[in-house]
């Protein structure tokens, strides 16, 4: 098996190499030149998105209620610079929730920005969004889904105290005043 074998031809037509005179088995040339010849190895470098995660829950809130935030992290795990060209929430209740971010228009190659999302629900059940990220990576958009449920709302009545006392007075004396606060501490009106 230890014969020469001249693959000017196969160098110069995958490579653009010269022809050269190897002492190697077929294979290993066969191989070598796929290796350094292959259309992976020439491609240019691209962005790629990675999510934290791709779905998350809020839990319980009454109607009217603010919760969050709920953090995702975008890394650009690819070797390219990532453009970002818009962060979004759609779907039917997608005016219960609010983003913010720190990615701008673009994120380097290996860095990560976060996004926040907020709740904050219109009505009682479950609630849901999609948050899309639009951008130069494969894959674009992107898609994380958001939800929360919601509880109804209902009036509360807090006491200041449960019991008042206005000590002694002579009878026909007039005493007090004793002050009781009422607050309504739930989230309709009372």
């Amino acid at each position: 098996m230890d014969r020469e074998f001249y693959v000017a031809s196969f160098s110069k037509s995958l490579c653009g190499g010269s022809r050269r005179k190897f002492s190697f088995p077929v294979l290993i040339i066969f191989i070598w030149a796929l290796t350094l010849c292959s259309p992976s190895v020439a491609k240019a470098s691209t962005p790629a998105v990675s999510v934290s995660a791709t779905s998350l829950y809020f839990g319980y809130y009454s109607v009217g209620t603010k919760g969050g935030p709920e953090n995702l992290f975008v890394t650009n795990s690819g070797k390219a610079r990532l453009t970002i060209n818009s962060i979004t929430l759609t779907g039917a209740n997608a005016g219960d929730f609010t983003q913010t971010n720190n990615c701008g228009a673009s994120l380097a190659a290996g860095a990560t920005c976060l996004v926040q999302v907020m709740f904050k629900p219109s009505a009682p059940g479950t609630r849901t969004t999609v948050l899309n990220i639009k951008d130069n990576a494969t894959g674009s958009p992107q898609k994380v889904t958001f939800s929360g449920t919601a509880t109804a709302s209902a009036p509360a009545v807090s006491l200041s105290a449960t019991s008042l006392t206005f000590g002694n007075y002579a009878v026909g004396a007039t005493g007090g005043p004793e002050n009781l606060f009422v607050t309504n501490s739930g989230s309709s009106p009372l």
